[in-house]
């Protein structure tokens, strides 16, 4: 009996040894993140200037890793680290995601990235094998939000109370493997008008995410202006009106005059999209 249980362990053993069992080998490998005009200080600066989301634009607060839908890593903006990320790798082939963001509500499941507030934010994905000679990579993100600015160009009337911007289809999430957009919804903001009265070129702005990544989509825009009885003043529907990452669609236009709107694309990110309503 006894040789038979010393017999069992030893091939318990030796299948364990050879069914792959065996810890991987790992490294460490570290990553430097790099946004649109964003370095103000050599990559492997002992400090990291901030992230900015534009040139002369607001920091961003969040960076995430992920490998498939594993997350790997998640920084903010108060870590002195903020901007490179160090991990402990497998040998092989990874395809990797970076996301940074400065998003609101932010929460991840299921590969994909949520947030309460959509605002600009940047991304890409990265192939990377991990061998001997591979101790780190500089990865430079690229802006995966689009923006639809609204410019109202008429004075804004005296008995004016409040102003309803309607979306027919807005993505807020994104899956995080392909950069696409992904939850589409019926988008809804209301603003007072109150203190604006009189005042003219007030200037509105959404971001935007696309549900494939880099090619462009079309959405309904409706603009109705009211009382504060609610009963209604103004109202403009512009179908159509496109969307595409990295791009500022500018709709601009006199909302009570009756003329049409204009819709022009700026692509210093890339060219503007300018349609008219």
């Amino acid at each position: 009996m006894k040789k038979y249980l010393f017999f069992a362990a030893m091939c318990s053993a030796v299948m364990a040894s050879c069914s792959g069992n065996e810890p991987k080998q790992t490294k460490q490998v570290t990553f430097s993140i790099d946004a649109f005009h964003v370095k103000t200080q050599p990559m492997n600066a002992p400090l990291r200037a901030p992230i900015y989301d534009d040139t002369d634009g607001q920091p961003l607060t969040d960076l995430y890793v992920f490998d498939g839908t594993t997350q790997l890593a998640h920084q903010t903006s108060d870590m002195e680290s903020f901007g490179t990320v160090t991990l402990s790798m497998e040998y092989g082939a990874h395809n990797l995601s970076f996301i940074a963001t400065r998003s609101l509500g932010l929460s991840y499941s299921a590969g994909v990235l949520s947030c309460t507030s959509l605002r600009p934010t940047f991304g890409k994905l990265q192939a990377v094998t991990v061998s001997d000679a591979t101790d780190a990579f500089a990865i430079e993100l690229n802006r995966v939000t689009g923006q639809l600015v609204i410019t109202i160009e008429d004075a804004i009337p005296a008995d004016a109370d409040h102003l309803t911007f309607t979306v027919s289809k807005k993505y807020d999430q994104l899956n995080v493997n392909t950069l696409n957009g992904a939850g589409m919804y019926a988008f809804e903001q209301t603003v007072s008008l109150i203190s604006l009265v009189g005042q003219s070129g007030k200037q509105y702005t959404l971001n935007m995410l696309c549900p494939s990544y880099g090619t462009q989509y079309t959405t309904d825009v409706t603009m109705a202006v009211y009382r504060s009885d609610d009963s209604l003043i103004s109202q403009h529907t512009i179908a159509d009106v496109p969307i595409c990452s990295n791009t500022k669609t500018l709709l601009h236009g006199d909302l009570f005059s009756g003329q049409s709107f204009t819709i022009t694309a700026n692509h210093a990110w890339e060219d503007d999209l300018e349609p008219s309503w």
